[in-house]
């Protein structure tokens, strides 16, 4: 019922040389990570609360120096956005990071949507982008920053037009701005 952000640093060989923990005493999971244009790291993660009957599962950015040593933290103080996918800064020194956004919960089974966050450099919100149909296999796996600053962002997304197995591959397109310039799904 307990978990911990670990960070690794492993040689060229695949040898450990240090390992980090970070924790809030709940369960903690982190599921990416990015080099800042400083050299420091920042982890995407999230922070969970054990209590199933009503899941708040918040994201979690954790800079750190090459070291391991924490340097700044930010919690996402809305409920449920889940881990940070796709983590990138931004060509204004912001970040960016897509996540599954909780809709309902239902017993002990959550559903979600698919958002996109962008934040500036001091981990203000920008904008946020939200999409799909809510369900519990919804959410978004990569981000990529164009060279005019719009981004793509991709995962996948439920179908409520089928039966409940039909997923959609899902990819949006967005200016810096947040506005959708094209979304597209794919059955596969």
């Amino acid at each position: 019922n307990n978990a911990n952000v670990v960070l690794v640093k492993i040689d060229s060989s695949g040898n450990r040389l240090w390992e980090k923990v970070y924790n809030s005493a709940m369960r903690d999971y982190a599921q990416s990570i990015t080099k800042l244009n400083n050299g420091n790291l920042l982890l995407g993660a999230f922070r969970s609360d054990i209590n199933l009957t009503n899941e708040h599962a918040n994201t979690w950015l954790i800079e750190v120096d090459t070291g391991g040593t924490l340097i700044r933290q930010w919690f996402d103080p809305s409920d449920s956005t889940y881990t940070a996918e796709g983590l990138l800064q931004t060509q204004d020194g912001g970040f960016i990071y897509g996540a599954q956004k909780k809709f309902i919960q239902i017993g002990n089974t959550v559903a979600y949507i698919n958002t996109v966050v962008k934040m500036d450099s001091f981990f203000n919100k920008q904008w946020t982008f939200k999409t799909g149909y809510r369900s519990i296999y919804s959410g978004v796996s990569d981000i990529e920053v164009l060279d005019d600053g719009s981004f793509v962002a991709c995962g996948q997304l439920f179908s409520l037009d089928y039966d409940t197995t039909v997923l959609y591959g899902w990819i949006v397109k967005l200016d810096i701005g947040g506005n959708v310039v094209w979304e597209k799904l794919y059955l596969g």
